[in-house]
């Protein structure tokens, strides 16, 4: 009977060492790296294909390329823009009632400096939370370099993410 319970003892303490860890330390934030998933079952985008520009060196939302959703659990956002002018760096903000944060791997730099006009593709994905919140996901772009002018001639962005209490609203 005494050897039960050193097994068993032992079986818990090898179990539950991990997770002593983790709660000890708690998550880093923003972490190095990281993972997660969703059973994704909805899908909204948008679109614009008419030209916008910007000389702005902070980050403005590129109008026409934002979606408002309920979801729970993480999101993927591909974002494809055609661009030309001067460099930008793009990023894709999620809004929601903890506040805005950049979806990661933060912001991506495109640079269609090589005389014509370039498409650039590029995914940003996001953890979310374990309950249904709105969010309002925005795609965001600036030039680098001041006195600079770049063109967007075309773009789309995509959000695959998990319904949260309301649903797909498209089913």
């Amino acid at each position: 009977m005494r050897k039960w319970v050193v097994v068993a003892a032992a079986v818990s303490l090898v179990t539950a060492a991990p997770w002593a860890v983790r709660a000890a330390t708690g998550p880093a934030w923003p972490r190095a790296t990281g993972t997660g998933g969703s059973h994704m079952n909805c899908q909204e985008f948008a679109w614009r294909n008419s030209s916008v520009s910007t000389s702005s060196t902070s980050f403005t939302t590129i109008a026409g390329l934002e979606v408002d959703v309920e979801s729970v659990f993480g999101m993927t956002a591909p974002v494809s823009l055609v661009l030309s002018g001067a460099p930008v760096q793009v990023r894709v903000t999620d809004t929601s009632v903890g506040g805005t944060v950049n979806m990661q791997p933060g912001t991506a730099n495109f640079d269609p400096t090589t005389g014509a006009t370039s498409g650039f593709s590029f995914t940003f994905v996001d953890e979310g939370t374990a309950a249904p919140h709105l969010h309002t996901i925005e795609v965001q772009w600036k030039v680098l370099n001041s006195g600079t002018t770049a063109t967007l001639r075309r773009g789309d962005a995509s959000l695959l993410y998990e319904a949260g209490d309301a649903g797909c609203p498209f089913v």
